[in-house]
């Protein structure tokens, strides 16, 4: 991906395959390189350089599924719900209570990007959020395909913003400080009653709120400096296949014999058209139980610790505001939607895999250990094949509508400095010379994990879960009294290990 840091809006969720990926062999000699900087940068004033580590984690709050994946739009990717373990998180003045954003920042001595993210002072009172009130409602468009009229009036309101004095509090330079001064350690919970730790809105469950008002307020203020109420930012609509590159808008420095605002001198040029960024994962956290975490995220926010967390920003009239948590779920309330324009809005629901042909399924004769017979938790350096004993066998058009089949691997442990990905295939029985890929029905999904470049080293826990019920029927193997689960390592599995691995039925709710 790029490493520009004023993103459009994203909404979220697909699994993009390829038919090239060979059929369960392991790569973990592969490195993926995210850079928390450049090295060739033409501009030398280190205080001006806004590079943002690309790695960040997005946290999944309990809120409604569609919610998030449409109107929440994180910014990066998906990883670990945690909960609040004290009083709701309280941002101080900004202005006032601010320092150098040196954390998470894998080589301070190397980054090219300052860590003075302090926004101006304007000696403004912070004042309590209202809800706009005017009667246009904000239409933010796919990026890969506006209109000439958008893509110009967001190329003006950019160039504006890139027009203002540095220290002004609408200026690109102070809006991208926004993010590394609330991402990398600018703020603490003094006001939390915690003075000694950091406010750090990745790796806990304040990501995908903080991230909605940082581009509601974003999106106002570009509006403002072209004066257009109207005006709404694009958004990367990476759900279906003609929005999974980068955006042309994004790509060319210049357009037309003038400078393009939108390019960004930091892009990562193997993610570029004509590549298609991949979307494999699906990981969720060993905090909490599985049938908890699934009601968590079918249901509506109700946790007051993540209610009531609280946020300061500059809104569009150069206002100090306080937002919390509460008030961005309901994204009517703040005059913006989305411009669903694509004959098939979420393509990739009916994106099922062919069911495969008996007669291309083969009776293994592998001998592949029960999962009671392992000792865990097991390395995952290399393939771990193992069975599973199912809950049930040969379930009704009726039973299946009321439980999911649900696999379970959970105690996965890991280095969250490493990109770490695995994929997991079940009842895998195609002829030798057929190749399995992730667009074939065995495939149940991926596991992965982006740094976060942290300074130290640690291990982090989690747990992924993958639905069956489709699964089984199409590999033909519904009657079977176990399931065959192959977790192929990708990337950097080398320490991974895995501690629990079962089947269990879910209760649709």
């Amino acid at each position: 991906m790029s490493t520009s840091f004023l993103p459009v809006s994203f909404t979220l969720y697909a699994v993009p395959c390829t038919t090239t990926q060979r059929a369960f062999k392991t790569r973990t000699n592969q490195t993926q390189g995210f850079r928390v900087s450049c090295n060739d940068a033409p501009n030398d004033h280190n205080d001006n350089k806004l590079i943002p580590s690309e790695s960040q984690k997005l946290v999944l709050p309990n809120v409604d599924r569609g919610n998030l994946l449409v109107g929440l739009g994180g910014l990066y990717t998906v990883a670990n719900l945690q909960g609040a373990i004290a009083a709701p998180i309280t941002s101080p003045d900004i202005t006032s209570i601010c320092k150098e954003a040196n954390s998470d920042i894998g080589n301070i001595s190397s980054s090219v990007r300052t860590r003075k993210c302090c926004p101006p002072n304007l000696r403004k009172t912070i004042k309590p959020f209202v809800f706009p009130t005017e009667n246009t409602m904000r239409m933010r468009w796919p990026a890969h395909n506006g209109t000439n009229e958008q893509v110009e009036k967001y190329k003006k309101a950019i160039q504006a913003m890139r027009d203002l004095p540095e220290d002004h509090p609408h200026s690109f330079n102070s809006q991208a400080k926004i993010h590394c001064a609330y991402c990398n350690g600018g703020y603490t919970q003094v006001d939390s009653g915690f003075p000694n730790v950091e406010i750090q809105v990745h790796g806990s469950w304040l990501f995908f709120p903080f991230h909605r008002w940082y581009l509601y307020f974003y999106e106002r203020i570009l509006g403002k400096l072209i004066n257009d109420p109207t005006f709404a930012l694009p958004f990367w609509k990476w759900d279906e296949p003609a929005g999974m590159s980068i955006p042309e808008i994004f790509v060319t420095k210049v357009v037309n014999g003038k400078p393009n605002s939108l390019y960004d001198v930091y892009q990562d040029t193997p993610h570029l058209p004509p590549a298609i960024v991949d979307l494999g994962f699906d990981i969720v956290n060993k905090g909490l139980s599985n049938e908890t975490q699934i009601a968590c995220n079918l249901s509506t926010p109700t946790d007051p610790h993540w209610l009531n967390a609280s946020y300061v920003f500059y809104d569009e009239n150069e206002e100090l505001v306080r937002v919390y948590n509460k008030d961005c779920v309901d994204i009517e309330k703040l005059k913006y939607d989305f411009i669903k324009n694509s004959k098939e809005v979420l393509p990739w629901r009916k994106s099922r895999p062919a069911k495969h042909s008996i007669s291309d399924q083969v009776v293994s004769t592998l001998e592949v250990p029960t999962i009671d017979e392992l000792k865990l938790p097991v390395s995952l350096e290399n393939t771990l094949k193992v069975r599973v004993k199912r809950p049930a066998v040969k379930r009704s058009k009726e039973e299946n509508a009321k439980a999911n089949e649900i696999l379970l691997i959970g105690g996965i442990k890991f280095d969250r400095d490493k990109f770490v990905k695995f994929d997991v295939f079940v009842n895998e029985k195609l002829k030798d010379d057929v190749l399995t890929t992730p667009c074939d029905p065995e495939y149940a999904g991926g596991f992965a994990q982006i740094p976060h470049n942290y300074m130290k080293k640690m291990l982090m826990s989690s747990a992924a879960r993958f639905r069956l019920t489709e699964l089984l029927e199409d590999t033909n193997t519904d009657d079977e009294e176990y399931a065959t689960v192959a977790l192929v390592p990708r990337s950097g599995c080398e320490d991974l290990t895995v501690g629990e691995v079962k089947i269990k039925l879910v209760p649709l709710v």
